[in-house]
């Protein structure tokens, strides 16, 4: 595991960095099979509940195992950031797996 400081990002639209933090990065190793998947994702979902219980986030890119409410919880301007998404491309030219997951329609982000 490493941690670093981390300066509080101004720029970015769905910032981890809101204000300075301490950012923890870990590796696991483990099996590519769904059982150990689903396993990693249990263990993901118990480790962003605890950052969100103690004022913290959760890194965006890393695998989409956050539930469409952490999301929304980690990043309350989740919902703006899919709103502008839609009102520059209504047609949804432009998708990837991260807004599919959490940003479409689909996703139950506004359930």
């Amino acid at each position: 595991m490493t941690v670093r400081e981390v300066n509080t990002d101004n720029d970015t639209f769905l910032r981890y960095a809101d204000q300075p933090m301490i950012a923890f990065v870990m590796f696991f190793n483990q099996s590519r099979t769904a059982a150990a998947d689903s396993l990693m994702q249990i263990m993901t979902q118990e480790m962003i509940e605890a950052a969100i219980k103690h004022g913290g986030r959760y890194y965006l890119p890393y695998r989409r195992h956050a539930t469409v409410a952490q999301l929304n919880r980690a990043y309350p301007q989740a919902r703006a950031f899919f709103d502008l998404k839609r009102q520059y491309d209504p047609h949804e030219i432009f998708q990837n797996q991260f807004y599919v997951t959490y940003g479409s329609n689909k996703a139950g982000l506004y359930e």
